[in-house]
């Protein structure tokens, strides 16, 4: 049992999930116990914790840097606004962005879902626009939209009653990397 969670443990260093998590864990954790500047020091900290630890385990430097970019921008946006609960609006920016984008590929015929199968899978582009396959992607993607857009109105929700618990909940159960 107890090597079973150690091996979870790992697997989420390795998987970057702990990168995501941690930073916004520790805002709101500190937010809750000392003012927005410290809450904000904390969070920035946690992510350069983290990034050291990336470094030494030979995690990818890539991730490493847009972690702490993303933790520095969420973290000013929180401070210049004196708001707490603005540290997650960049993830609400990115929830309406999606949607307009999947809006945009359903208008053009051009799904979201089939450009980023064909980068995952690598497959010519064509197939996965053709008359007979192109629906199924179109689909996918109005699902995709859909939860874009739920996914958006209880962050804005959230944001507008400046919950940070429940934001914290919300981003983390509806993950974007």
């Amino acid at each position: 049992m107890l090597k079973d969670l150690l091996d979870e443990i790992k697997r989420l260093f390795k998987a970057n999930t702990i990168d995501a998590i941690l930073p916004p864990f520790v805002y709101v954790v500190a937010n809750r116990i000392v003012e927005l500047p410290y809450a904000v020091t904390a969070s920035i900290f946690s992510a350069i914790i983290l990034g050291f630890m990336r470094v030494r385990l030979k995690g990818s430097l890539k991730y490493l840097g847009f972690g702490i970019l993303g933790v520095v921008f969420a973290s000013g946006i929180a401070l210049l606004s004196k708001n707490a609960s603005n540290f997650f609006l960049p993830k609400l920016f990115s929830s309406i962005g999606l949607a307009l984008i999947s809006i945009l590929s359903l208008i053009i015929k051009k799904p979201l879902a089939a450009f980023l199968s064909h980068i995952s899978r690598g497959w010519d582009l064509n197939w996965y626009l053709r008359a007979d396959v192109r629906p199924a992607y179109s689909e996918v993607t109005l699902f995709w939209l859909l939860l874009f857009c739920l996914r958006g109105a209880l962050q804005a929700t959230l944001l507008f009653n400046q919950n940070i618990e429940a934001l914290f909940i919300i981003n983390l159960n509806f993950a974007q990397k």
